[in-house]
């Protein structure tokens, strides 16, 4: 009886759930990975007209709003350069957050395919919501969710990479090599900060995106605190010889400049002293 029971309990503490780690990035190089540059423009895609979408949050009526929009610029016709093509051909970038990102990563992995109905049948028209309420019931999840590093976020994240976005990657928009350049937007809560899905932002982590499932950025970006967990990334920093772009420490330059600069007016300025000098929570000016 002792040795089931132990048995038991190993199983069970076996099959606690843990979130899937981002993958680490051996060797930091600016030429690889989902970055825009290395993007293709398309067959009716041209530089001269840069388009970009921006898709909000706001649950299912986001994701549906976010849809009409594309199909609105599918239907309308445009002539560019002499050659008749429609406003959705010239997007090049579509950024979202929240429930905008489920319409925004599908339509960046299927492009016009998204209008073909298994979006609506399989998401704008299927009670999502009741599927996820019903996954807390089924005892293999259970399990999982006693883990101390998984909570309902991984769920959804694992339901919309079975149900919605068939196990994609990143790598699939790689391999796809063309525009629109997808930005899926969360937020980063240990620093308040805006937190994009590119690799850009994942090569401050000594992170490898491409193998990332686009499900679990869409679930980060709509995790909808309280109601859902946030979720957790390895931060490898420091592990994969990373180097800033010049850009960057121009840019950091002139920052400190300008903070100097702002420095030396304060001291010279009787109602920022003032405000300094109270400690006032807001200057109206």
């Amino acid at each position: 009886m002792k040795l089931l029971t132990v048995v038991i309990l190993a199983v069970f503490l076996g099959a606690c759930g843990s979130f899937p780690k981002n993958a680490k990035l051996n060797q930091f190089d600016a030429n690889a990975g989902y970055r825009f540059d290395k993007l293709d423009t398309g067959a009716k895609n041209t530089d001269s007209l840069f388009v970009i979408v921006v898709m909000s949050g706001g649950g299912t009526r986001a994701a549906a709003l976010s849809y009409g929009v594309l199909d609105a610029l599918r239907e309308t016709t445009i002539t560019w350069q002499g050659e008749q093509k429609t406003l959705l051909d010239e997007v090049d970038i579509i950024s979202s957050v929240s429930g905008g990102s489920f319409t925004a990563a599908y339509f960046a992995l299927h492009r016009e395919a998204i209008f073909d109905g298994a979006f609506e049948h399989e998401f704008l028209k299927h009670d999502v919501q009741k599927d996820l309420f019903h996954q807390l019931f089924v005892p293999g999840n259970w399990f999982k969710l006693f883990g101390l590093s998984y909570g309902r976020s991984d769920l959804a994240a694992e339901y919309y990479n079975t149900h919605l976005f068939n196990g994609a990657t990143y790598q699939d928009l790689i391999d796809n090599k063309q525009r629109p350049f997808l930005i899926v937007n969360a937020t980063d809560m240990t620093l308040g900060s805006q937190f994009p899905f590119i690799q850009d932002q994942f090569d401050l982590l000594c992170s490898d995106l491409a193998h990332l499932p686009l499900a679990r950025s869409v679930a980060s970006s709509s995790a909808f605190p309280g109601l859902l967990t946030p979720l957790t990334y390895e931060n490898y920093a420091g592990k994969c010889d990373f180097k800033d772009y010049p850009w960057v420490e121009l840019a950091q330059s002139n920052r400190r400049e300008n903070a100097d600069r702002t420095i030396r007016a304060d001291q010279r300025s009787p109602i920022t002293s003032h405000c300094r000098r109270a400690r006032a929570t807001m200057c109206i000016w």
